[in-house]
C-alpha cells in the first residue's frame, strides 16, 4: 500500500487534533502523552497537568508514572525537571484529596469511615469497603486493610470498649466486602541462629 505525503498529513493532523481534544488513554504512547503535558509544564499550569495525568493513570499510579517509568523519561527528554513532576505530584495529591473527602463527606455512613481511618492511620474512602475484611472476635473486631491501602498498612483490631458494635457490626454486614477466617495457627518461635 502506497501513502503519499498529503495522505500522511492529514493522518498527523487528525492524531493531533484528537490529543488536543483531551482523549489521551492509558493506551495512548508515551510520546502522545509527552506531547500534551509538556506544554503544560512549561507554561507552569501544573494543575490542568495534574488534571490530565490523573484522568489517565489515577492516583495510586501516578506518583510511580512521574518518578520512573518511560513517561518520566520521555518528559525529561523535552525538559522536564524532577521540580516539574514534584508540583505536578502536589497539584495531583490536592485534587485527590478533595476527591476523598467529597466522598465521605457524601456517605451516610461517614462515621464509621472516619473510625476505620484512625485506626488505619489513613483515609477510608467508600469504594474501599469492597475489600476490606472482618472478623468479630470476644474482645475486638480485626479488619484488614482495603486493597489501596495495604501495601503500607496490615490488619488492626478495634476494640468492642471503644464502640458501639451493634451499630458496627451491622455496618458491616452491609458495606464490608468479605469476611475474614481465622489466622493460621503460629508454629513455635525461632531459636536464634547466633547465641
Amino acid at each position: 500500500m502506497l501513502i503519499t505525503k498529503r495522505q500522511l498529513r492529514r493522518i498527523i493532523r487528525e492524531a493531533s487534533l484528537l490529543l488536543h481534544e483531551g482523549q489521551l488513554t492509558a493506551q495512548s504512547s508515551d510520546d502522545e502523552i509527552a506531547a500534551v503535558i509538556v506544554p503544560l509544564t512549561k507554561a507552569k499550569k501544573y494543575k490542568e497537568a495534574a488534571e490530565i495525568l490523573l484522568s489517565i493513570f489515577g492516583w495510586s499510579d501516578l506518583p510511580i508514572m512521574l518518578d520512573d517509568s518511560d513517561l518520566a523519561y520521555a518528559l525529561f527528554d523535552h525538559g522536564v525537571t524532577r521540580e516539574d513532576n514534584q508540583a505536578i505530584e502536589e497539584e495531583a495529591w490536592e485534587i485527590e484529596d478533595a476527591r476523598q473527602d467529597a466522598a465521605i463527606a457524601a456517605d451516610p455512613d461517614k462515621d464509621w469511615l472516619e473510625l476505620m481511618g484512625m485506626h488505619f492511620i489513613g483515609t477510608i474512602i467508600p469504594s474501599d469497603l469492597e475489600t476490606l475484611g472482618w472478623k468479630e472476635y470476644k474482645r475486638y473486631i480485626r479488619l484488614s486493610a482495603p486493597d489501596r491501602i495495604s501495601h503500607g498498612v496490615g490488619e488492626v483490631n478495634v476494640p468492642k470498649d471503644q464502640i458501639d458494635v451493634p451499630k458496627f457490626l451491622d455496618f458491616l454486614n452491609r458495606r464490608a466486602g468479605k469476611p475474614l477466617k481465622r489466622r493460621p495457627p503460629q508454629g513455635p518461635p525461632m531459636m536464634p541462629y547466633y547465641d
